[in-house]
């Protein structure tokens, strides 16, 4: 077979990685993809650890990792029709040495650990509302804002604060810098840019306050939604929100909800320049 002159995408290497790298892509709809191995696929490395989808990690993102893989091989036959030879059999290990037998338990403390926190988070996936959608004046208007923050907004200089606070409740809310702190929300914020990513945003506001429950914050950029400046505020978070299976424990800071922004404020009555 001659290589092909051109294409899209070029990968070295037909290892575990190389094959992944081309499935992935062509699963994204890429058509165009040479894949370059100088034996046989798998046959270096790969074929040497071949079996060996042990799932637990030394992060949580690697055991995530070990997990997708194994779901991956185990639906490859059903998907592609080619018998793959994968069986979930299960595993044992022996510990030969107490301390060998110590590092099993934290191991196994450690999986427990990372099985509460994805039953949490997909419990909450399925909790959360149905995504609200900006028209394309909304989402320019709130891009004027940000680009007001961006170029204008000073915290040193105090004709410039107001871009730095403002008020929900009657409350003052301040930005913090550095924006220390972030928080889960219960739907998807409908910009996505540093401050966001889907239902996890940082930006952190901290708002004055005379009630008993403490400082309450707000987080994530201010948004235009349907003649309403929004952002999200922090609340006590419930176990009743979710149904989330046992083993079920969760990490995360704050949880925010949407509330409008009062807007006595004169950068909230910012209307977008003629061009």
């Amino acid at each position: 077979m001659s290589i092909p002159k051109e294409a899209d995408v070029v990968i070295i290497g037909g290892g575990v990685i190389g094959c992944s790298v081309a499935y992935h892509l062509g699963k994204l709809g890429w058509k165009n993809i040479v894949l370059i191995e100088r034996k046989k696929l798998t046959c270096g490395t790969t074929w040497h650890a071949a079996g060996l989808i042990a799932q637990l990690r030394a992060t949580q993102n690697m055991t995530r990792l070990a997990k997708y893989s194994q779901e991956l091989y185990w639906d490859l036959e059903k998907e592609t029709g080619v018998f793959t030879g994968f069986k979930r059999n299960g595993s044992m290990t022996v510990a030969l040495t107490e301390e060998r037998l110590e590092e099993l338990k934290r191991q196994a403390d450690w999986e427990e650990h990372y099985l509460m926190l994805d039953n949490f988070e997909e419990a909450w996936e399925k909790s959360l509302k149905d995504p609200i959608t900006l028209s394309e004046k909304e989402k320019e208007l709130t891009e004027y804002l940000y680009s007001l923050w961006t170029w204008k907004g000073d915290k040193w200089t105090p004709e410039n604060e107001n871009f730095y606070e403002l008020k929900v409740n009657g409350q003052i809310c301040r930005r913090i810098w550095n924006s220390m702190g972030y928080a889960w929300l219960d739907e998807i914020h409908p910009i996505e840019n540093i401050f966001t990513d889907g239902y996890v945003v940082t930006q952190r506001y901290i708002c004055d306050t005379n009630s008993n429950n403490g400082r309450e914050s707000l987080f994530g950029a201010p948004f235009y939604y349907q003649d309403t400046w929004w952002i999200y505020q922090d609340y006590k978070f419930s176990w009743d929100q979710v149904d989330c299976k046992n083993p079920c424990a969760t990490s995360v800071q704050y949880f925010a909800n949407r509330v409008p922004i009062d807007l006595d404020d004169e950068i909230y009555n910012v209307t977008l320049q003629d061009n």
